[in-house]
């Protein structure tokens, strides 16, 4: 299902460090990208059995980013000083999807 203690560092901000499987190659590239400040990693929803996907949402002050595995669906929260910038490098980055 998930790993735990995968992400380490400044950039996260979290509760716990789980993340599932579908989310991992994804975080991994986007915790090295400059436009970014913080990453806040969400809780873990079982959800039907369907593709794996990730969708980004623009919020006001971050980017909803809700990766869908084969059985799971994690939520993260995503913040830096400029928002479409980070839209666009995370769009770039490769997520193993």
């Amino acid at each position: 299902m998930a790993k735990k203690g995968l992400l380490r560092g400044g950039k996260f901000s979290m509760t716990h460090s789980t993340v599932i499987e579908a989310a991992e190659q994804f975080l991994m590239g986007a915790k090295g990208l400059d436009s970014i400040s913080k990453i806040s990693v969400g809780i873990i929803k079982p959800c039907a059995s369907g593709p794996r996907s990730i969708k980004f949402v623009m919020e006001q002050h971050a980017i909803r980013a809700q990766v869908r595995g084969v059985r799971y669906v994690q939520t993260f929260y995503i913040y830096g000083p400029d928002l479409n910038r980070a839209m666009s490098d995370l769009q770039s980055v490769p997520t193993g999807l």
